[in-house]
């Protein structure tokens, strides 16, 4: 995806990002609608011989993501995308205003 483009309904602050990992990172977004900020996670395949594996997975996890968001203990998921022309899957989540879990978790 472009910097700059917009997801669905939402207007992303590509830097700097809340947060990287091995397959993607995590920005900051305003949800158009209501104006509230929103986590964006991006998640870009990785180009090697288990692609096509990652990608079905990816589905499925989203899939799964979707089913549970309404745990009191997980952040709320508020929309899955894949963008086939870019080959990258976004995940739009409410934002944790107290940085990344994995600081609390060490």
């Amino acid at each position: 995806m472009a910097a700059g483009a917009d997801i669905g309904p939402y207007k992303i602050t590509w830097r700097p990002a809340l947060g990287r990992g091995t397959f993607g990172e995590v920005f900051k977004a305003t949800d158009l609608d209501d104006k509230k900020d929103v986590a964006a996670k991006r998640i870009i395949p990785p180009q090697s011989f288990y692609r096509k594996f990652f990608i079905e997975n990816t589905r499925k996890e989203m899939k799964i993501i979707r089913a549970v968001q309404t745990h009191k203990h997980i952040l709320s998921v508020l929309d899955t995308y894949e963008d086939e022309k870019d080959n990258e899957f976004w995940i739009v989540t409410q934002i944790c205003e107290l940085g990344n879990l994995a600081k609390y978790v060490e």
